[in-house]
Formats: C-alpha cells, sequence, structure tokens
C-alpha cells in the first residue's frame, strides 16, 4: 500500500507545491536490513525466510502490521522505486521504455530463472526413460539406477526452485511496476490544468490508479509464460519427435 501526504495550494497552478511535497520525506529512525537482505544463501534458495511470516497466517489472518516497511529491501520501497521510474520517464518521455529502462535488471532475472526451469523440467522425463529401462533389463549395476535416481531428483528439485523464485520476483516486479504507475498518475493528478481537470474526473483517475495498474500487474505476473509456454513447446515437441518419429507431431 502506498500513502501520500500532500498539501496543495490552490494559489498554485503549476502543482510545484503539489510535487515537492510528493517528493519530501517525513523524518525516520534508520531502517534495519529487512528479511530477505539479512538471509543467508541457503534461507534465500529455499525461501525459508518467510517462514516466520508464513506460521503467523497459518494461525490467524495477517494484517498490516504483520508486515512493516522494515521488512521490504531498499530497492522495493516506493520512494526509490517512484524516484527512479520518474527519473527515466522524463528523460524518455514514453511509458514502456521507462519501465525498461528502471526495471530491465530483474526482468533479466525472471528470464534467467526460466532457462534453467526448461531445461531441468524437460530433462526429466529423459530420465524416466532410462530409469524404466534399467528396471526392465534387470541390470545388477545398481549404482547406474542409483545415479539416474538422482538425476532425476535433482531436475525435479532444480525445476520447482527455479520456477517458484521466477514467479517470485516477477510478483516482486510486478508491484513494483505498479507502485511506480499510481505514483505517476498521482503525480500527473496533482499538476493538471483547470481546463484539463474538466475532462478527467476524479473517477477516472481513481479508475487508473486502482483497476488499471491492477492490470499491469496481473500483465506482467503472466508475460513470462508468452514465451516459458510456447519454449516448453517446442522443446517438448523436438523430444518427442527424437524418440518417436516425425508421426509424433501429428
Amino acid at each position: 500500500m502506498v500513502a501520500f501526504e500532500t498539501d496543495i495550494d490552490s494559489d498554485d497552478p503549476g502543482g510545484c507545491a503539489a510535487t515537492a511535497a510528493l517528493s519530501s520525506s517525513t523524518p525516520h529512525k534508520p531502517a534495519r536490513p529487512s528479511r530477505l537482505d539479512s538471509s543467508t544463501w541457503r534461507t534465500h534458495i529455499l525461501l525459508s525466510w518467510m517462514d516466520d511470516l508464513l506460521r503467523l497466517g497459518s494461525a490467524r489472518a495477517l494484517d498490516e502490521s504483520d508486515v512493516t516497511v522494515d521488512d521490504l529491501p531498499h530497492q522495493h520501497r516506493s520512494r526509490p522505486t517512484d524516484e527512479l521510474f520518474h527519473t527515466n520517464y522524463k528523460k524518455l518521455q514514453r511509458l514502456l521504455p521507462a519501465f525498461w529502462a528502471s526495471f530491465k535488471n530483474r526482468w533479466l532475472i525472471t528470464v534467467g530463472l526460466g532457462i534453467p526451469y526448461i531445461i531441468f523440467n524437460c530433462a526429466s522425463p529423459l530420465f524416466i526413460r532410462e530409469l524404466l529401462v534399467f528396471l526392465e533389463s534387470g541390470s545388477d549395476d545398481w549404482l547406474h539406477g542409483v545415479l539416474l535416481v538422482c538425476g532425476l531428483f535433482l531436475c525435479l528439485v532444480v525445476a520447482a526452485l527455479c520456477i517458484n523464485h521466477s514467479f517470485f520476483h516477477t510478483t516482486r516486479l510486478g508491484m513494483s511496476m505498479r507502485s511506480a504507475a499510481i505514483m505517476e498518475i498521482y503525480r500527473k493528478a496533482l499538476v493538471l490544468a483547470s481546463f484539463e481537470k474538466s475532462t478527467a474526473s476524479s473517477g477516472e483517475i481513481v479508475t487508473h490508479m486502482s483497476v488499471d495498474t491492477e492490470r499491469l500487474y496481473f500483465g506482467v505476473f503472466l508475460t513470462n509464460w508468452l514465451w516459458l509456454g510456447p519454449a516448453i513447446i517446442l522443446v517438448t515437441m523436438f523430444l518427442l519427435v527424437q524418440e518417436v518419429g516425425i508421426a509424433s507431431v501429428a
């Protein structure tokens, strides 16, 4: 949730005071490291740094007091997100390029997690096939069987970790982009001239800040499947052709 405190002067047609109020900061005590920032590599990979919050959520419904500002990494807080996006938006004057310039590194992380997911997810059926062949052969080479089982287990675990971390990073990316869009819409609304306000009602502005930004979040969340789905289908069809023949295409 993003909160704004502004003092709008009706005699300020340019909205300078409103913009200054939007960018002003309130005194606060130094933030302690968030749970994510202070997590070890093991707890980060296994997502076990969220265990305390998940246990609390299983016991009762969570409220706002259970997740404070200190629980957010600095780069995912509203003020740094707004400053980063607003700087790029002022420079580029276009929405999509500004989003890309602001969040491209986090986009690339989700793509980087999707590639090993495809590889290990499509490799697991190959291990299953080899394991079935090994069992049907009646071979006494138990080490070969153990290696096949370990390979299958590794593929399943790595694929699960990659897709879960991809969803985790995509969710955070979507919320950051939604937060940036909300604050930019709010900033634009504060500096609208009087004749422009007559064509943009408060209801339309609220719709942009709630419904449209919610669609932006879900769009970002599902964007990865625009390339993950076709890529998995292509790899699967290639493996089927290799194993069964061209008839598998039909």
